[in-house]
């Protein structure tokens, strides 16, 4: 069976799709892509953005008014693992990708 890091590989080269980092994928959000309540972003789609780091612009502060909107709630997890936030780069990707 292969470890998270070989599926995480074989799902970025092989379906072409940009997915969250390993660390926070939940057992809800697999579900969720599976069934389809949750979408994956192609990559053709992806426009990288390099965030810098401004305390206004935290993933913290900003999470609870960008992940409710309708066009962007499906790309981001209902629920993260204790102590763990989005991650910032996929965060901003998405936000920047989707709004843009």
């Amino acid at each position: 069976m292969p470890g998270k890091y070989h599926v995480h590989l074989l799902t970025v080269y092989l379906l072409k799709l940009y997915v969250p980092p390993s660390n926070m994928v939940t057992k809800e959000d697999i579900r969720g892509w599976v069934s389809g309540s949750k979408l994956l972003m192609p990559l053709g789609d992806l426009k990288p953005i390099n965030m810098a780091s401004y305390p206004e612009l935290s993933v913290k502060k900003c999470y609870a008014e960008f992940s409710q909107r309708d066009e962007l709630k499906k790309y981001f997890p209902d629920s993260f693992h204790k102590g763990r936030q989005c991650q910032k780069a996929y965060f901003w990707n998405i936000i920047h990708s989707k709004c843009t």
